[in-house]
């Protein structure tokens, strides 16, 4: 039996990684294009990412009603949707808390 490639663990992140750095670009871009001294509108960014999570939290809900289809190749994508669902929720929420 072959040894599993341990470089490939890191793979499983990168999507995240992408969402929350494409996020973080979009407000310093916001912020340096205003010119308003640092002062960002968050809120244009709120309602996007809210409905980035709610599909994301849909899609995870209707691959775990499919588990009966492929159980282990389901069980496997409904866990990085549910972790990609976090990973956006939670840059929602700050969003959220960053508007006032």
């Amino acid at each position: 039996m072959m040894a599993r490639n341990r470089s490939a663990r890191h793979y499983r992140k990168l999507p995240a990684a992408l969402m929350f750095v494409g996020i973080v670009l979009l407000v310093a871009e916001a912020a340096y294009a205003n010119g308003d001294g640092g002062q960002v509108n968050l809120w244009p960014y709120i309602k996007p990412t809210g409905l980035i999570t709610l599909s994301l939290m849909l899609v995870a809900a209707g691959l775990a009603a499919l588990r009966k289809v492929r159980p282990r190749l389901m069980l496997r994508l409904h866990k990085v949707f549910a972790a990609l669902t976090v990973v956006s929720a939670l840059c929602h929420a700050t969003l959220v808390f960053l508007s006032g």
